[in-house]
């Protein structure tokens, strides 16, 4: 049974979601690579859906003010001596007094580790989901690209199932699909001015142009086959590169998919180290 299967449910989501973005790096992106195996789609939607700092010291003072009084002195701490200054006077300007001196105390004894970094960044994101929740405010308002609509595993399943079905019949697969010899018989048809096969025969069979010359009544001149036989391959050319299309997009988005989730980690472990080492250089000039 895949990973998916156990939350492709009401609520299978966010579940799965919340999971994921409280992971540590490494297993995060272990956890994003088994769902892109399984459906692309799901880890193209969640990777869309996690909550990121970035994303956070975008709202306001007032839900700064909700999520951030809500969280213990001590995890308080390591956001505000790790995370830039930028975001750091963020924390602090939404705080008591008496958290402000608390956490300065704090910093003056001794500066956060890496691991209580993570673990202070796990309590906010799990913070801010379930006040969210309780609705105590609603992504729709503060950040609509991390709403989350009440049927979203629903719209999931059906939308892969259609791209499913869509891919069956890549000619890679099966060949060229009904849809692909109905278009080329058309146009045969419209080419040659006969039936295919074994189609009726006599005054059912002939057909007449406008100019009121009869054909199909005989034989077709050797020009006429030539053209209708390089008409029928041009269509079928035609349709067979619109499915190598399909195919070519879906693979691009996977790999885009899979480079932008490494890049954002990137971009997280490399704004953690420059920290670390403002911090550093901090002491030393001390």
């Amino acid at each position: 049974m895949g990973l998916l299967s156990r939350y492709q449910r009401k609520k299978g989501f966010i579940q799965l979601l919340s999971l994921i973005e409280t992971s540590p790096p490494e297993k995060r992106e272990r956890f994003l690579c088994m769902i892109r195996e399984e459906d692309p789609l799901w880890e193209m939607e969640i990777d869309r859906k996690m909550l990121t700092l970035e994303d956070i010291f975008l709202w306001n003072k007032e839900i700064h003010e909700l999520i951030f009084t809500a969280l213990p002195v001590l995890q308080l701490t390591a956001l505000v001596g790790t995370l830039k200054s930028e975001w750091a006077e963020k924390i602090i300007s939404s705080i008591t007094p008496k958290e402000k001196r608390q956490i300065e105390d704090n910093l003056a004894e001794k500066k956060p580790t890496a691991g209580e970094f993570a673990t202070s960044v796990e309590k906010l994101f799990i913070e801010i989901r379930k006040q969210e929740a309780e609705g105590s405010f609603k992504f729709e308002r503060i950040a609509p690209h991390l709403a989350i609509a009440d049927n979203i595993e629903e719209q999931l399943i059906a939308q892969s199932k259609k791209i499913e079905e869509k891919n069956s019949f890549s000619p890679q697969s099966q060949g060229p699909s009904k849809t692909t010899l109905t278009s080329s018989e058309s146009s045969f048809k419209e080419i040659s001015g006969s039936t295919i096969g074994n189609g009726p025969k006599g005054d059912a069979a002939t057909k007449t142009r406008p100019e009121g010359k009869i054909v199909g009544s005989g034989s077709p001149k050797p020009e006429q086959k030539q053209s209708s036989a390089l008409n029928v391959q041009s269509t079928l050319s035609q349709n067979k590169k619109e499915n190598l299309k399909i195919d070519d997009i879906n693979v691009l988005k996977k790999l885009v998919q899979s480079l932008q989730a490494e890049n954002k980690m990137l971009k997280i472990e490399i704004e953690r180290l420059q920290n670390l080492k403002s911090q550093g250089s901090e002491k030393k000039a001390a």
